[in-house]
């Protein structure tokens, strides 16, 4: 594992300590998978396109259920 990989783990832990989810760009989803548990994060791979992203997040702002 690189140092990139640490520093990303870190500021995403940060997003998760504060009741935040971390949108990730960049690292594959693979790694990603490695270091966070599942369904605390979003990955913009998993989005067609940065609208269908947008809508998510703002389903998940409206709908606690969803987003706990």
């Amino acid at each position: 594992m690189t140092n990139s990989c640490h520093f990303f783990s870190e500021k995403a832990w940060k997003a998760l300590e504060h009741c935040m989810i971390p949108v990730i760009l960049g690292p594959k989803e693979s790694n990603v998978q490695d270091l966070l548990p599942p369904n605390s994060y979003l990955h913009v791979d998993n989005f067609s396109n940065p609208t269908q992203l947008a809508k998510w997040i703002q389903y998940l702002d409206t709908n606690y259920t969803a987003f706990r």
